[in-house]
């Protein structure tokens, strides 16, 4: 009896205390609710430029904005663009789709889905992500020579590879995760850590997000308007600097090469084709001279090394069965279509576009790639 009154005494000195905490959770949980409903809100949303995810890349994280807004729109897209900056300057999915349409009475829908300076490697995750959520027919991975070299190697994309979000939606189950892509009111919070973690006061953060909000259309793709004027001029001292310091000993970076192969696998499912696009770049920038333009002894390390790089996705490429389109130094591309030696503009791009729409339509008859279009 003892031991039983005890235990009762036990019980009746914990509760209030257990109750107090329960209260607390619920007032906690309601206070919660409230400030989810209220972000949800018109009044409130209007103010946000963009749903914040936490990876603190600002035009991924506006890219993402407005690919959600495109499937709301149009639906999930046939096709999907992905690459770092020089497919995202590359391939206008608009012009894409009209030249298709143009050459084989076809539509089909493109998003470009690119992100500055993203590696390979992640760009696998990504794309992993987005084929499982959105069944497109058709990826088209726009890559260079200078997404394997020995600096991309060395480099992770800790904003994306740290980020609870991204784990999350590649099954790493975590609770900051499932706020980040199910709460309004949370991502609210990631959007006001954002001038912080970049290192920027708020205006430079609201210049950076005006800046990405007009050169993005609603189809992904980042115009530019400008031309190069030294297209024809060497590579100035910085730019060569810039090069060699990411070729490294011209070694090839294998991450970013198994990153490509992760992707180049996911047609293994038979759902979905797989395009490699070797992305554009004006000769000047692969010419390396002295400043009396005279050849420097790197040009032929340089040169092996592109052939080398090419050499592996070709054989990556047939080992799988998908496409592989080589362009390099193209001579249909005018000098004014140059944002810079490797990233073209507006005008470059629609030359190009036209191109490629050209070759997906040949590749389509041929039958090395389903009918990614919609009759």
């Amino acid at each position: 009896m003892k031991d039983l009154s005890s235990n009762r005494i036990g019980l009746k000195l914990r509760w209030p205390f257990g109750r107090r905490l329960l209260l607390a959770f619920i007032f906690l949980l309601a206070i919660g609710g409230v400030l989810e409903v209220g972000a949800r809100t018109k009044v409130i949303q209007y103010q946000v430029p963009f749903q914040a995810y936490g990876t603190n890349h600002i035009q991924f994280e506006i890219q993402m904005r407005d690919f959600k807004k495109y499937v709301a729109f149009k639906g999930a897209p046939d096709c999907i663009i992905m690459g770092t900056s020089m497919a995202l300057r590359g391939i206008n999915p608009e012009v894409l789709g009209a030249a298709y349409k143009e050459q084989t009475g076809e539509e089909i829908t493109c998003y470009n889905f690119s992100v500055v300076g993203i590696r390979v490697s992640t760009a696998m995750l990504l794309s992993q992500i987005l084929v499982a959520d959105y069944h497109p027919k058709l990826l088209i991975y726009g890559t260079s020579f200078l997404d394997y070299t020995e600096q991309r190697e060395a480099g992770l994309d800790e904003r994306f590879l740290g980020n609870p979000w991204f784990n999350a939606k590649l099954g790493k189950g975590n609770i900051k995760g499932w706020l980040a892509e199910h709460s309004y009111a949370y991502r609210i919070l990631l959007l006001w850590s954002y001038a912080a973690n970049q290192g920027l006061d708020f205006t430079q953060t609201v210049e950076e997000i005006n800046r990405w909000n007009e050169q993005l259309t609603a189809y992904g793709y980042g115009y530019s308007d400008i031309a190069d004027k030294d297209i024809f001029e060497p590579l100035k001292p910085g730019e060569l600097k810039t090069l060699q310091e990411q070729l490294g000993n011209y070694g090839i970076a294998k991450s970013n090469l198994d990153g490509l192969e992760g992707i180049v696998g996911l047609s293994a499912s038979g759902e979905i084709d797989i395009i490699i696009l070797d992305m554009p770049y004006h000769y000047s920038y692969t010419r390396l001279v002295d400043e009396n333009g005279n050849p420097l002894p790197e040009q032929s390390k340089l040169d092996a090394f592109i052939e080398a790089v090419h050499e592996k996705i070709g054989e990556m490429a047939a080992q799988y069965g998908v496409v592989y389109w080589r362009t390099g130094i193209m001579e249909i591309l005018p000098n004014e279509g140059w944002k810079d030696r490797y990233h073209l503009n507006y005008q470059g791009s629609e030359i190009f576009n036209h191109w490629l729409a050209g070759q997906i339509a040949i590749a389509v008859r041929q039958g090395d790639i389903q009918n990614p279009g919609r009759e």
